[in-house]
């Protein structure tokens, strides 16, 4: 793997495999996540170069390969562009790419709040965002199922019957009695929602958390772009709405209200942000389980203080109404009427 190497043989290797690239800097990037897919590194200051980390990523670069110039043009911010990109063969799936880097620095909820400070730099990001998503999700499917995507195989329902199986399964040994309770009565609440029944399948980025966000917060936290497409699918468009936990429901309201794209029952797509909201953390203890790196590990332990909070709020809820917290301070008690639809 490329993160066995030293900068000095990743940058003879990147060179062998571009002479034109003279590589005289070279900064190794730490994921922001929970590890990603690939070993990322930032040559001479201005490219990025990825190297997968094992044949799944590689196949997914070769979906990114063909669909990001194809999406490009129907999206409101720029995303990756690849410009280097070698196979292991020919016809191979690539086992590194290159792209010039997009200006920017990653959305934290540290860095939103800072940078968020008035209701016309709310609103400007808003429309941004907003715009993005529109596009992305408007994306026709056969355009992706041209680029090697295809379709889920499950209905909506069965994904997530499948997820809380898996949950179960995977997760369910490493969490307490009061967060296994707290997945339970989740699961059940959504499964037991009758306008969860069917969405249709949109193009959907897959992991658009925040850091995957890239502002200029010296220009009025101007988004200048979207980066990491290795979770792209077809798949739920309120999946693409993750985000919000790091930046809040005002900001999220706003984004909602410049949203294009089709959502059918708007409260029914609003609860399903915010089961996916509460799954963030499962998902990566899931991931930390499976790929059992150290530094991922490590982080497992913090993730049960979130799961404590929320449990203990879930708790507090359910005796005080008999029922499940609609959204983890998404308030859904006012009205809002978004491209027609009332939530």
């Amino acid at each position: 793997m490329a993160n066995a190497r030293s900068p000095a043989e990743i940058g003879a290797l990147i060179h062998d495999m571009w002479p034109e690239v003279i590589v005289t800097q070279i900064e190794a990037l730490s994921h922001t996540g929970w590890g990603g897919d690939y070993d990322a590194f930032l040559i001479n200051g201005r490219d990025i170069f990825l190297f997968s980390r094992h044949p799944r990523a590689a196949r997914v670069l070769a979906v990114e390969r063909r669909l990001l110039p194809r999406l490009a043009p129907r999206v409101a911010l720029p995303i990756p562009s690849f410009r280097y990109i070698a196979p292991d063969a020919p016809m191979a799936p690539p086992r590194c790419v290159g792209y010039a880097a997009i200006p920017g620095e990653p959305l934290t909820p540290t860095l939103f709040q800072r940078t968020a400070t008035t209701g016309s730099i709310l609103g400007h990001m808003a429309d941004q965002l907003g715009a993005f998503l529109s596009g992305l999700h408007s994306c026709p499917l056969w355009v992706a199922e041209e680029c090697g995507l295809s379709g889920p195989a499950l209905s909506p329902l069965e994904q997530v019957s499948q997820s809380y199986h898996d949950v179960r399964v995977g997760v369910y040994p490493v969490l307490g009695s009061g967060e296994r309770h707290f997945l339970d009565r989740l699961f059940a609440a959504f499964l037991a929602d009758v306008r969860q029944a069917p969405w249709p399948p949109t193009l959907c980025h897959g992991d658009l958390t925040s850091d995957h966000i890239l502002i200029d917060p010296s220009n009025g936290g101007h988004i200048t772009g979207i980066i990491d497409f290795g979770d792209v699918c077809l798949g739920d468009p309120a999946g693409d709405f993750v985000w919000r936990y790091a930046c809040g429901d005002a900001f999220f309201r706003r984004v909602l209200a410049c949203y294009r794209a089709p959502m059918g029952d708007g409260e029914a797509f609003v609860r399903r942000v915010v089961h996916r909201y509460h799954l963030i953390a499962i998902v990566e203890i899931a991931y930390g389980l499976e790929t059992a790196t150290r530094d991922i590990l490590r982080k497992v332990a913090t993730r049960s203080n979130d799961w404590q909070r929320r449990t203990q709020r879930f708790d507090r809820c359910e005796r005080r109404h008999g029922r499940m917290p609609a959204a983890s301070s998404l308030v859904l008690r006012r009205t809002y009427h978004v491209s027609g639809v009332a939530l």
